[in-house]
């Protein structure tokens, strides 16, 4: 609309009292049309109402009726109890919590509920968390666990009588925590017990103090049984355990750590054993190291053994008199070893095995004061030319040079595809990191043009605790690998000023699984997830928690 005023609108001009009067008889007419406009907008307002209340009943009535008919709702009872089973977790045991199955399903609907209650392949596994009171605690912390600790026994007992009869996978994770054992094991234990014959995989993770608790058990009480892993945390008092009555040595799957019995006099069935360990998740054992020989004598009584972790005691010194005598095992597919002294695990166990069918190995160090760095690889290199099948491999690089490590990577096969170097740091006096693992290293990896690369088909590849390695090595061995490579995941031990994670993005955006973590101080965990190895971020103490079923 046109005005006389133009010029002045939006300005600071004061008019006069004449244009006063002249402003307020040319408003009349436009004040009287907003009038009206703001009346006509209200009806149609009423309107449009009146139409959205019409059109939300009518859309209920439709929504309703076309629910009726869904295709969900005609599934047969066993498609949707099998998609119930899709749902859980293959690589662990169900853990108790509403954010995953089979708890999850039971709080859609009430039908939902009704079916993953009546189905017992559901709750035919378990992770049994159990809930750890620290001496060092306030006394509502205490009460706190231990008000979750009944909750959890009871929900316990509920979860496997709605298993049925399904033979039962559990695990159970309760280990000393400060040096004090948890009173609550040995009520957890006693729930499980009376499932004893439907048990099937069994994992407890609890002091030794509470293993004769599974004296009770009777090889006629497991007839399921296939695996058994036990693994104890330091005895706090001496005390026997009749292993020759211990019913779940029977099993042909066997992982047992402790410091309360002879490895080689334990009752197993030897012949038949396809897994046997003594080294705990950690990596590591509990005062359950055995000899070079032993190692040997075990693999050669164990025709059909397919994997063996174990934690070697160390050895003499070179040139002493060790038997030489070659061992062939033409089954063994997986080799975990840890030693103190990497020397001896080298020339006295892996120069006499022979393992034509091993696909994936270990070679693990724990840290010794009086051990040395290994001076000669080349029974290794023979060992793992001798594995030309082999496919996965980890280990530690503290006892090896950065030439050593270097021929170490040259001498893999071809096979190769999964990769993981854990390389501990350790200083000099100048404070100077003396970490062998370095880009040098990482270059025997990345293809160079005119060279024959070592493990062409490699997919994956783990760096952990990672100080001498640099971003600008890692982006050239992605670059030169991004045909092959499906992921890579990279911990770094020291913080980084500058994060260039960022120049990882177009790797990403093509496909590749890309990790760049910094090490951080570990939390206290206290949540149904402790023991796995997928455990998320805990709760707080405080937080509230949800009704587990």
């Amino acid at each position: 609309m046109a005005s006389p005023f133009a010029s002045k609108l939006g300005t600071n001009y004061c008019p006069s009292a004449e244009e006063m009067v002249e402003i307020e008889t040319l408003l009349v007419e436009p004040e009287l049309r907003l009038k009206r406009l703001d009346e006509a907008i209200i009806e149609m307002q009423k309107a449009l109402d009146k139409l959205t209340q019409e059109r939300d009943t009518l859309g209920a009535y439709v929504h309703a009726h076309n629910a009726l008919i869904s295709p969900a709702r005609r599934l047969p009872l066993d498609i949707i109890q099998e998609i119930f089973t899709a749902c859980l977790p293959t690589h662990r045991n169900c853990v108790m919590s509403a954010s995953e199955a089979p708890v999850l399903l039971g709080r859609i609907c009430s039908a939902w509920r009704e079916i993953s209650l009546s189905t017992p392949r559901l709750w035919a596994s378990l992770h049994l968390a159990v809930p750890q009171i620290d001496p060092w605690i306030e006394t509502w912390s205490k009460e706190y666990t231990s008000d979750t600790s009944e909750q959890r026994l009871e929900v316990t007992r509920t979860w496997l009588h709605r298993s049925g009869q399904c033979p039962l996978s559990i695990s159970m994770h309760s280990p000393d925590l400060a040096g004090v054992n948890t009173p609550q094991t040995s009520a957890f234990l006693q729930a499980l017990i009376p499932f004893a014959s439907r048990w099937q995989r069994i994992q407890f993770n609890i002091p030794a103090s509470f293993t004769e608790i599974l004296g009770q058990v009777a090889a006629s009480d497991v007839p399921m049984l296939q695996s058994f892993t036990l693994y104890q945390g330091p005895r706090s008092q001496p005390h026997d355990l009749s292993w020759d009555f211990f019913g779940m040595t029977q099993a042909r799957n066997i992982s047992i750590t402790g410091d309360n019995f002879v490895f080689s006099e334990l009752p197993l069935r030897w012949s038949q054993l396809t897994t046997l360990s003594t080294v705990s998740p950690e990596g590591l054992a509990i005062n359950t190291r055995i000899s070079t020989e032993t190692v040997l004598q075990t693999i050669s009584r164990c025709p059909q053994l397919q994997s063996f972790s174990f934690e070697h005691a160390g050895g003499s010194e070179l040139g002493t008199q060790i038997s030489s005598s070659i061992i062939e095992h033409p089954l063994l597919e997986k080799l975990h070893c840890v030693g103190t002294d990497l020397t001896a695990v080298i020339h006295d166990v892996l120069r006499r095995l022979v393992l034509p069918g091993l696909k994936d190995f270990t070679l693990l160090w724990i840290e010794n004061p009086n051990s040395m760095a290994v001076q000669d690889v080349s029974p290794l290199l023979c060992f793992l030319a001798r594995s030309l099948h082999l496919k996965c491999l980890h280990m530690e690089t503290e006892q090896f040079s950065t030439l050593h490590l270097q021929e170490i990577l040259r001498s893999l096969p071809p096979t190769l595809q999964r990769l993981r170097i854990t390389a501990p740091w350790v200083y000099d006096i100048h404070g100077t990191s003396t970490d062998s693992f370095n880009d040098d290293v990482l270059a025997v990896l990345t293809p160079t043009p005119g060279l024959a690369t070592p493990c062409p088909d490699l997919k994956v590849l783990q760096m952990d605790q990672c100080i001498t390695i640099s971003y600008a090595a890692i982006l050239q061995f992605i670059t030169a690998r991004i045909a092959t490579l499906k992921r890579i995941r990279v911990d770094f031990a020291k913080e980084i000023e500058l994060d260039k994670r960022p120049s990882l993005r177009l790797f990403i955006e093509s496909g590749l699984d890309v990790s760049v973590t910094h090490t951080v101080s570990p939390e206290l965990r206290f949540s149904p997830w402790d023991g796995l190895p997928d455990a998320p971020p805990p709760p707080s103490w405080g937080s509230a928690q949800q009704s587990l079923l």
